[in-house]
Order: structure tokens, then C-alpha cells, then sequence
């Protein structure tokens, strides 16, 4: 039947295509940045906003890019490893998979 054989012909071409992207050599990270350079579009008053500088000066937030399985899965950790090691004043690690992260949520 053309429907059935279409049908595995468009799955098999969905495989290739996902394959061929995954093996691009994008990176699993697009960047990192300090969590106090994101900023809540909610008005606090002066002590909280000192209080919340104070607790996301030991957060690194990391933006994250493509597909994540298990060929770029290790690079992922071997990248988090590294910027742990770099930045060793950090103490903790939040991922971002909107490449347009931005903080307007009333967080």
C-alpha cells in the first residue's frame, strides 16, 4: 500500500534527519553567566534585592542548545565539570534550555 510504505518513509527520513543533527557537533551549551546579571521585572524593596544578590552570587546559569541524548549527554557533563572547576566559588548550577533566557517572570 503507498500510504504504509509513505508513511515508513517519512519515520525513516525523520531518523536520519534527527541523527544527522545530532552529530553536527553542537555544542549541549551555549553559554553561561552569573545568576545576579538576571533580573525579575518585579519591584523589591532594597534589603530583599540585597538579600537575593547575596544568595545568586554562588548560582551559575547555564543556557543549554539542541537536543540532549545520550551521544552529547557526556559532553554536557564534561563541560559541567569544567566550569564547576573554573568557577570554584560556585556553588550551584541552573540550566536554561530558552535560548532567549531572560528573569521577567514575577519570580
Amino acid at each position: 500500500n503507498g500510504m504504509t510504505a509513505g508513511l515508513a518513509m517519512g519515520v525513516v527520513m525523520s531518523f536520519v534527519t534527527f541523527t544527522m543533527q545530532s552529530f553536527t557537533g553542537l555544542k549541549p551549551i551555549r553559554g553561561h553567566m552569573p545568576a545576579t546579571t538576571l533580573r525579575s521585572s518585579r519591584y523589591r524593596p532594597t534589603p530583599h534585592r540585597d538579600i537575593l544578590d547575596l544568595a545568586l552570587s554562588n548560582v551559575t546559569v547555564v543556557q543549554l542548545q539542541g537536543v540532549l541524548f545520550y551521544g552529547n549527554a557526556t559532553l554536557l557533563g564534561i563541560e559541567v565539570d569544567e566550569l564547576l572547576r573554573t568557577n570554584a566559588e560556585k556553588s550551584h548550577l541552573a540550566a536554561s534550555a530558552n535560548a532567549n533566557a531572560n528573569a521577567n517572570a514575577n519570580a
